[in-house]
């Protein structure tokens, strides 16, 4: 058997994410056909982390055990032939069986992009059309509490019986803008289900005046589901890094 890492990037507009589902449409099937197709054997593909729906990667790594070894040039050449357009793989690395995707990662960038003013067609796949102002100031003020090691329990939806511990670390968390479009990027190890849309969800409703700048503060104290009601839409979602020793 034969351990290979590999690099890809995806546009999410046409999955129901990364994670296998039955009768629908996901990454990680995709690219387990296409592999096994050839490979001439049942493969499974293991990925860095699930993402959901219309979300998008620049910069996702899996790796999947193969029999054939065909050199890692190659194996780059034959996927990409058998993967529909909006799945690419940009590197193939053979490595040792000790690597895995998921557990030897050490930080994940995610990267919401949120256009306010006129937007451009082609982007709508990939960047969130917010058409009222937003106050960016008050989203960067804002965007400073989530740093740091929190019980993230008020901004996520996995709940507390599949994973009683919800604390979770987050190294950054900046606003930036330019012209008509504000990016906010999360730099962390590991996120729970809907943890980085629930994130920029507040930050959107703060910009817009819908809650105070110290909102934030007051949900990750109080500890609870359900305090917080706001989920940014998938579509803005890219996850940009994965970082490896």
């Amino acid at each position: 058997m034969v351990r290979l890492k590999v690099t890809i990037s995806f546009l999410g507009l046409n999955y129901e994410g990364w994670q296998k589902i039955k009768g629908k449409k996901t990454v990680q099937d995709t690219l387990e056909c296409a592999i096994a197709y050839i490979d001439g054997s049942e493969v499974s593909v293991v990925g860095c982390g699930r993402t959901d729906k219309h979300v998008s990667a620049d910069h996702y790594v899996f790796h999947v055990d193969v029999t054939k070894d065909l050199g890692e040039a190659q194996w780059l050449k034959a996927i990409n032939a058998r993967c529909p357009n909006d799945i690419h793989v940009s590197e193939v690395k053979v490595v040792d069986e000790s690597f895995h995707a998921r557990f030897s990662v050490k930080k994940k960038r995610y990267v919401y992009t949120i256009r306010t003013g006129n937007y451009q067609v082609k982007n709508i796949t990939h960047e969130y059309f917010h058409r009222y102002p937003l106050d960016a100031q008050k989203m960067i003020d804002a965007a400073k509490s989530f740093v740091g090691t929190h019980d993230f329990t008020g901004f996520n939806v996995t709940p507390k019986q599949l994973k009683e511990n919800q604390i979770r670390t987050i190294d950054e968390c900046h606003v930036s803008v330019s012209n008509d479009t504000i990016v906010i990027s999360v730099l962390g190890k590991a996120f729970l289900q809907y943890q980085v849309r629930m994130m920029v969800g507040v930050l959107i409703a703060i910009g817009s005046n819908q809650e105070d700048v110290d909102f934030i503060d007051k949900v990750l104290s109080q500890k609870q589901k359900g305090i917080s009601r706001f989920k940014a839409e998938a579509i803005g979602l890219t996850l940009k890094e994965v970082f490896y020793d």
